[in-house]
């Protein structure tokens, strides 16, 4: 019994631990004196601290027991449970009731649960983790990633209609860190899970970075801290008002009742737009409400680093939770490296030699890597001074203005009131990325910097509140003129920049309804293969993984006999039809393909489903972002045709990037319309080895038009039938009629290819070639031998 009461005193102490703040928590107002910065350097971590190492590395846990090989991944996994669980474990206690009550009152004091409603009420402006409907492409993209998760089984493989077509097993690629813990709810209980699971998470990352910040205040203090973080921005106003113009912020105010407020329509932390530069320092408010999958791990790794930058075990385990901070967010893991390299610099190398760091760091950031690596050498990037339409001297013009106002000021007014800083290689890390990072620009919006900046801006306002609500300088000084001059500036500053996070607001109430959205309802296009049309899903699927981490996958191999759709054509590109969507593909895929335009025209089985005047649905569209995509060495291009009639006739083929020559890839004509022509013809003009019709065109009101064709048809078709070509001599009532050149032969020469009027389909050779509109006496055709003689010919003669 006594033993029972040992082991359940330990458990229970323990978990009430974690509900325990230490004194830290409790926080005094004043920062710790340098004496008891070593035990604190010793103990154990705060709860804040601990709750945040869980919430980053639970999803690289999920990832590597949901995705690898049992075999790999639950060893995997543990490993790295057992190299946090050291900084993990709550001190032991003894159980008594009584001293449970003074933690529990701690759980519950107003300060806690200020932090907890005021984190909440963040996620709710910032449209509740994409639960209220706001139309933007990050979102778009969020959502199609949290069904991807939920549809199917680990590890996903998208793009299932075209999973025949790619001749190698290929996987979701993305970060995925504030994906996973929803994404697996939503696995096991359905997409209508995600309404709450989504902002439940993100409730708990904001909630998180909020008391991480706000560490060390009490009062009045707290609340001002908690005003800093959330409303934090750069000045952008004033630099779009002078160097962009008004007009483009389309300043309005119409106070007749929300939402009426008319502040702004333009996102105005975009900097170089009209000069072909896309560069831009995000306010915490608009990282949260566009892109929480970056703004929440930079939040707390940084707030992690700068608060535990001492701490013993924190260092020990500070590779591992880097070696996952790119699951999270690879440019936020770029982002992170200079103040890793902070910490290296301020503590030496000694602190970071534990067994933790040196035998699994490595690993998983190689494992992470390879993962988030594979298949990217196509993403854009150049240096800035590269892209900017006026140059280099136009270009570091656009720089300083955006240091100045972005950053500058406010840093310049950091070092003044507290000159240490000059000193402290974290916040020289942060200068030097907030300066270094904007001469390179890589991804199609820039993310390099958009996202990579993000800890560097967290940090310049952490310093930011801790000078203005807790000075460490004397009382004395800061009575002086020059430094409440200094105090006041930087005050002003901060007040400024937080118009751009509140213009943001601004902008998405002005141009989004804000709707409840219901993932349950969401149809096939949030998903991968449904973002063809609106992005690139080449970020998103790769098939170019090294064979060791395909072994490790759980995926298997394509069955290339599993192909459902019908192979229309085999050409430049094979084409195939799967229902309503055209699929073009080709292996190898070079890159001059991209900009290369596609030409569809499709003619439905009624003509009465069109327009009046149209007879056929013109359908061309680029090889470009858009409708195409590359895994791999594979290209593809998708194209749906419209469901509001029967398909008719497809005749396709591709333009180069002049429009100035084609070439043909399928005439097809399907089955209902083959026999609709047939039954319009009659009877064939001839029986060969093609059986040959005359068809009329019948126009919309009945009335015979003057377009006439020939139908060549042939039932049980070889390979060597699809591939004739057909003779076709039309003779003239009057040979003045005839094209120049052909007057003195007395005849127009029409010979073909079946496979450019026509093809083979499902056994069956089809085609149909257009007549001339003159009057025709009578006509020659036939099959050209496939030894290259005369054809023998098949004279038809028609009354006219």
């Amino acid at each position: 019994m006594n033993l029972i009461k040992r082991v359940t005193d330990r458990s229970l102490g323990n978990w009430r631990a974690y509900l325990a703040p230490s004194k830290e928590d409790a926080g005094a107002s004043e920062p710790a004196s340098e004496s008891s910065a070593e035990a604190a350097a010793a103990s154990k971590l705060p709860v804040v601290h601990r709750l945040a190492i869980i919430y980053l590395m639970l999803p690289v846990v999920i990832w590597l027991v949901g995705w690898f090989e049992w075999w790999f991944g639950i060893p995997a996994a543990l490993l790295v449970a057992l190299a946090l669980w050291p900084v993990l474990r709550p001190a032991r206690m003894r159980l008594n009731w009584q001293s449970t009550i003074p933690y529990l009152r701690q759980a519950v004091r107003p300060t806690t649960l200020f932090l907890l409603c005021i984190s909440f009420a963040w996620v709710m402006i910032g449209a509740a983790g994409g639960v209220f409907d706001i139309h933007n492409f990050d979102w778009y993209t969020a959502r199609s990633l949290f069904l991807e998760l939920t549809r199917g089984d680990w590890p996903v493989q998208p793009l299932p209609k075209l999973q025949a077509y790619i001749d190698t097993p290929f996987t979701l690629r993305h970060y995925l860190g504030f994906f996973m813990v929803p994404g697996l709810i939503g696995n096991w209980l359905g997409a209508a899970a995600l309404d709450w699971a989504i902002p439940l998470w993100t409730w708990c990352g904001v909630a998180l970075a909020v008391s991480m910040f706000t560490r060390g205040f009490s009062g009045w203090r707290l609340y001002a801290a908690t005003a800093v973080l959330i409303l934090f921005g750069g000045m952008d106003f004033i630099r779009t008002v002078l160097f962009e113009g008004w007009d483009w912020i389309n300043f309005q105010l119409d106070l007749q009742g929300w939402p009426g407020i008319e502040l702004g329509r333009y996102h105005i932390e975009w900097a170089g737009n009209r000069w072909g530069v896309i560069i831009q320092y995000q306010s915490h408010i608009a990282g949260l409400l566009w892109s929480p999958k970056h703004f929440l791990p930079a939040a707390i790794y940084t707030l992690m680093m700068v608060q535990l930058r001492r701490h013993t075990q924190f260092l020990a385990v500070c590779g591992v939770l880097f070696a996952a901070a790119p699951f999270w967010s690879a440019f936020v893991a770029i982002g992170i490296l200079p103040l890793i390299a902070a910490l290296v610099y301020q503590n030496g190398v000694r602190p970071f030699l534990r067994w933790q760091n040196a035998l699994l760091a490595l690993p998983l950031a190689l494992l992470v890597a390879v993962y988030l690596l594979s298949g990217t050498g196509a993403i854009g990037r150049d240096w800035i001074w590269e892209l900017h339409e006026g140059g280099f001297v136009t270009a570091l013009k656009l720089l300083v203005t955006l240091y100045v106002f972005d950053f500058l000021v406010i840093a310049v007014l950091v070092l003044c009131l507290q000159t240490s800083l000059r000193r402290d290689p974290l916040f020289i890390a942060c200068l030097a990325t907030l300066f270094l990072m904007p001469l390179y620009s890589y991804g199609d919006n820039n993310d390099w910097v958009m996202r990579g900046v993000m800890p560097a801006l967290m940090l310049l306002s952490y310093f930011s509140a801790r000078i203005i609500l807790n000075p460490t300088e004397s009382t004395a000084r800061y009575r002086a003129n020059r430094f409440r001059v200094l105090y006041g500036l930087l005050v002003a500053a901060l007040g400024i920049g937080a118009i751009t996070p509140l213009f943001d607001l601004a902008r998405a109430n002005n141009n989004h309804d804000f709707s409840v959205l219901r993932h349950e309802r969401l149809g096939p296009e949030y998903s991968v293969m449904g973002g063809v049309e609106l992005a690139h899903p080449r970020y998103h699927v790769t098939n170019e993984f090294p064979y060791w981490f395909f072994r490790l996958l759980r995926v298997d191999a394509i069955d290339e006999t599993s192909v459902r759709g019908d192979l229309l054509a085999q050409a430049k590109y094979e084409v195939y039809l799967e229902g309503r969507l055209l699929i073009y593909t080709r292996e190898p895929c070079a890159e001059e393909e991209e900009g290369l335009r596609f030409f569809l025209h499709v003619t439905p089985l009624d003509p009465s489903a069109l327009p009046e005047g149209r007879t056929h649905d013109n359908l061309d569209f680029f090889f470009t972002r858009r409708f195409a995509l590359k895994i791999g060495q594979t290209c593809f291009a998708v194209r749906e045709v419209p469901d509001s009639y029967a398909i008719g006739h497809i005749k396709t083929g591709q333009l180069n990037a002049e429009r100035t020559a084609h070439s043909w890839m399928v005439n097809y004509y399907s089955e209902a319309y083959r026999g609709k022509l047939l039954a319009e013809a009659g009877e064939p003009l001839a029986r060969s080895r093609f059986d040959i019709y005359l068809h009329r065109e019948e126009s919309r009101d009945g009335n015979s038009q003057a377009r006439r064709r020939l139908l060549y048809f042939k039932d049980g078709c070889s390979a060597e039938d699809a591939e004739a070509r057909i003779l076709l001599q039309v003779f003239p009532q009057n040979t003045a009629d005839l094209p120049k050149g052909s007057d003195n032969m007395g005849y127009e020469a029409l010979d073909f290819d079946i496979a450019d009027f026509g093809g083979n389909a499902n056994g069956v050779c089809f085609a149909v070639r257009d007549l001339p509109d003159y009057r025709i006496l009578r006509l020659r055709t036939g099959v050209y031998p496939f030894d290259g003689d005369e054809a023998p010919a098949i004279r038809i003669e028609l009354a006219e």
